[in-house]
């Protein structure tokens, strides 16, 4: 979720969704073992501690095939899925398999139920898998052991259960994964769009029952500031004086990115407003991912911050005030770029190396001493050339970038928009309008995007340049 979950370096494991490299094959059950046509970079810790390198090559419902720096490819090691913390494991496995195929998070959820800190992980998984398909209903409950499900992690607003349909909002629901960008639950295509100033106020008062429910006993039990904008709901236990100047940082953030894609001045896109929460402390930000998202509060999450965003409509992101302030920044902006692209045009998801690239952007542009973003783009044709002159095979595709693509996308995306500004709306208006990105590239820019990278390519000095 940067989650993100996604993440990058040290800095950019930040949102909902690890930016390790996603595996090119799935499979939607793992009855037999599934070998990956472009094997997986990994870095992982197991829970004694020792450290495990290499490639992934192969997985199955027990655990996953790797090769070693040093080692022949015909002796690959073996790591059993129960050797991980719960967490990583949910991360590596929801970037190799099938995401929309309700029986990939059924053995998803078989392989967590069994681990200790597995349980609440398991629920929302198996809660997941019933959204995509209602008719595994039986086969989640019977994982869990006709259980109650214990990861109801929001409350509808205090006491009172928001009106559903035109009339209001519920809470913010969790029962999804999280991930960049990633739409949890069934997308209401009906809560898109500016809402009428009565529903507007109703959905936004449901916004702040939860982020009063937030703060009670059961879950955090920790008061919280609000600092409302225009657009934002912003809860924090930072300064006042701090709280002004992040909520002032966003309400620029969304200004600039309503310029771009000629979002008129003054129009609302939130479902209602976005709710952040930023908090004083990693372990309280730790606290709130658990008590509200049911992700276990383990101090290897190295995440700095998360976007949760909703079939629904609703965004909810959340930091940590980091020491470095102008990480903080980008880390801010960077997550709530993710929440405003889930809330533009439509609910269509924008794939992630458009998703990321554009985040990245945005926070090289309102950041100025920003470091990260800019480091990672200074770095993308160095690195493009130490992948053979490609962006990685699965640039395109992947569901979840890897780290290194970050500065690519972030490079492709200043070209693109530098280029010609018009024809980069257009061409996510395409894409949020339902169009595949080949497509979409097609009716802009009357090319496939083999011939989009290889002009790209040219700009850098990279002839034959390759997806």
């Amino acid at each position: 979720m940067m989650r993100t979950s996604c993440r990058h370096l040290a800095f950019p494991t930040i949102i909902v969704a690890a930016m390790v490299c996603l595996g090119g094959a799935a499979a939607s059950a793992m009855a037999q073992k599934v070998t990956l046509k472009s094997p997986v970079s990994i870095v992982e810790r197991t829970r004694d501690g020792t450290l495990v390198k290499g490639k992934l090559t192969a997985y199955d419902q027990e655990g996953f095939d790797y090769i070693a720096p040093d080692a022949p490819e015909d002796h690959p090691g073996n790591l059993a899925w129960s050797q991980l913390p719960a967490q990583r494991l949910y991360e590596l496995r929801t970037k190799l398999m099938d995401r929309d195929a309700a029986a990939s998070w059924l053995d998803l959820g078989k392989t967590l139920i069994g681990l200790d800190d597995g349980q609440v992980l398991a629920n929302r998984v198996l809660d997941h898998a019933i959204s995509l398909d209602a008719t595994v209903k039986d086969q989640a409950e019977a994982i869990r052991g006709k259980k109650e499900n214990s990861a109801d992690p929001v409350a509808a607003g205090a006491a009172d259960k928001p009106e559903q349909g035109n009339g209001g909002a519920a809470a913010p629901v969790a029962s999804a994964p999280p991930g960049v960008a990633d739409v949890l639950g069934q997308a209401q295509k009906n809560n898109w769009g500016p809402l009428d100033e009565e529903r507007s106020a109703k959905v936004t008062a449901s916004l702040k029952a939860f982020g009063e429910a937030v703060q009670q006993k059961d879950k955090l039990g920790l008061p919280l500031q609000l600092v409302e904008t225009k657009f934002f709901l912003f809860y924090t236990n930072i300064s006042p004086r701090e709280a002004q100047k992040w909520g002032a940082l966003l309400d620029k953030m969304y200004d600039r990115l309503c310029e771009l894609f000629g979002v008129p001045n003054g129009v609302n896109i939130w479902y209602g407003k976005a709710v952040v929460f930023v908090f004083d402390k990693a372990e309280q930000y730790r606290q709130f991912e658990e008590a509200v998202f049911g992700i276990p509060n383990n101090k290897d999450d190295n995440t700095a911050g998360r976007c949760h965003s909703s079939g629904e409509g609703q965004v909810v992101i959340a930091f940590y005030r980091q020491a470095d302030e102008m990480v903080f920044a980008e880390v801010l902006v960077h997550e709530s770029t993710h929440g405003f692209l889930h809330r533009y045009r439509s609910p269509v998801f924008v794939p992630s190396w458009a998703n990321e690239g554009l985040a990245e952007w945005i926070a090289i542009q309102l950041v100025p001493k920003a470091r990260w973003a800019p480091a990672r783009m200074r770095e993308a044709d160095k690195l493009i050339r130490q992948h053979g002159s490609t962006l990685g095979g699965n640039f395109f595709t992947a569901k979840q970038i890897d780290g290194w693509q970050y500065g690519v996308a972030a490079s492709l995306t200043n070209w693109m928009i530098q280029g010609n500004k018009k024809f980069y709306v257009d061409y996510i208006n395409a894409v949020k309008d339902g169009l595949s990105t080949e497509d979409a590239a097609q009716k802009v820019y009357s090319t496939n995007l083999a011939g989009v990278v290889k002009a790209y390519g040219e700009s850098l000095r990279i002839r034959n340049l390759r997806p």
